[in-house]
Parts: C-alpha cells; structure tokens; sequence
C-alpha cells in the first residue's frame, strides 16, 4: 500500500516508510541548528516558538498494548485522546513541541532486516513485546530530567511507558 504525506508546504512523501511509520524529521538528524538555519522547515513553520537556546532534542517513544486501548469505552477512549489533545496543545505553547504523530496499528507494520547482503521484510512489528510503539513526541528540552518532566505527562505513561532518548547531533564532516 503506497500512501501520501503533505508535511503542509505542498510537498510530499510517499511509500511504504510512511505506513510503517518511518518519518525523516527535518532537524532531527545532522549537526545541531542552534541558531536556526533559514532552511529549517520546523522552525520556518513556527511548529516551536520557544526554548531554543540552548535545548536539546529528546525523541518520546510512546509504548502501549494495543489490546488494552482496544479494550476501551467509545466514552473511555475519548477522553484519554482529549488528554492527548491537551497535553500536544500544553507543549505547543510551552515550547517543547517539535512533531509527533501516532502510528498505525501493528498489524500494518514490516520488519526490513538486510543480512549478508539479502533484504527480508516480514510482516509484524520487530519483536514479539506486551507493549507495542504506538506513537513518538519530538521535544526540545533544556537536559534530560527537562524532557523525562514532560515525557511524565504524555497520558500513555499511566498505561504504557514512555522511553525518552536524546537526538544524536553529528558534526558535518
């Protein structure tokens, strides 16, 4: 299944990445743009107002147990995503919003591994768990106990976990 993204500047991008929720972030890989480069597309779109001096990226992985969610009230499961709508809208305006999305479930994923040359993709997620990924916040943070505050709060964290981890920032060669 071949689908489209418009990141909202009319480009797109299409392929299976997107449906196995592989996304490129702008700024999230390559050297750090403190200062902000012109060409950066997330700051160029305003998407983070605040707390640029300074901060680091830390990417959220949201894990949760699909059947659990699955297992909800049409009354249950609306108000957990209103606590989503509130806690995206909270780090908007504070600053720490870099991007997020949620995933597919996991019956839509493939698993590409290339060993000794030959590539196999397999159906399912990469490993058989009790929690699956279900979604990802990209924040700026001023350190680690910044971003594992704000991670707290992420609703998934009451159900799921919640594994924070800093963006890696290569130096161009």
């Amino acid at each position: 299944m071949i689908v489209s993204h418009d990141r909202g500047d009319g480009a797109t991008a299409q392929g299976d990445a997107w449906r196995i929720g592989v996304a490129i972030l702008p700024g999230a890989f390559g050297r750090c743009r403190f200062p902000i480069a012109p060409n950066d597309y997330l700051a160029s779109t305003g998407r983070s107002t605040t707390m640029r001096e300074g901060a680091m990226k830390y990417l959220c992985l949201i894990y949760d147990e699909e059947k659990k969610l699955g297992a909800m009230s049409k009354s249950e499961s609306d108000a957990f995503m209103g606590e989503y709508y509130a806690f995206s809208e909270g780090i908007r305006k504070s600053g720490h919003y870099v991007a997020g999305e949620a995933l597919q479930p996991i019956h839509t994923a493939t698993t590409v591994r290339v060993r000794n040359g030959k590539m196999s993709a397999t159906d399912g997620p990469f490993a058989e768990t009790k929690e699956q990924l279900g979604g990802f916040y990209l924040i700026n943070a001023r350190d680690l106990n910044d971003a594992i505050q704000v991670a707290s709060k992420i609703p998934s964290a009451r159900l799921g976990s919640i594994e924070v981890r800093p963006i890696m920032v290569f130096d161009k060669p």
